[in-house]
C-alpha cells in the first residue's frame, strides 16, 4: 500500500491539531477561547498547513495561522508533531 502525499500532509494536519489543543489545555485556555498561532517556518510542515489551513484554525479555535521565518525566544515551544516532524510554535489566547 502506498499513501499520497495528500493522505500524509492530511495526517500531519490531524497531528499538529492535537499538539494545539493539548498546549491549549496546558495554557489553561477555555474551550471557547479563540487563539493565534505563529510556527515557525520549516519545509517538512509548510505544504501540510497550508493546504489543510481552514481545517486547522477551524479545529484549533485559531483566528490566524501564521507560518514565519524566525520566533524570538520569548514563549516559543518545540514540540514534536510526529516521530518525524518537530516544530517551534507559539501560542497566544486572541484579544
Amino acid at each position: 500500500i502506498e499513501i499520497s502525499q495528500e493522505l500524509k500532509e492530511e495526517g500531519l494536519a490531524r497531528d499538529f491539531v492535537n499538539k494545539i489543543q493539548n498546549l491549549r489545555k496546558e495554557n489553561q485556555y477555555e474551550v471557547t477561547d479563540k487563539i493565534s498561532i505563529q510556527i515557525k517556518s520549516d519545509d517538512n510542515i509548510n505544504t501540510a498547513i497550508n493546504n489543510n489551513l481552514n481545517y486547522i484554525c477551524t479545529e484549533t479555535l485559531a483566528s490566524s495561522l501564521d507560518i514565519i521565518s524566525e520566533i524570538g525566544n520569548g514563549k516559543a515551544i518545540n514540540v514534536a508533531i510526529n516521530d518525524e516532524v518537530n516544530a517551534t510554535i507559539v501560542l497566544n489566547k486572541a484579544i
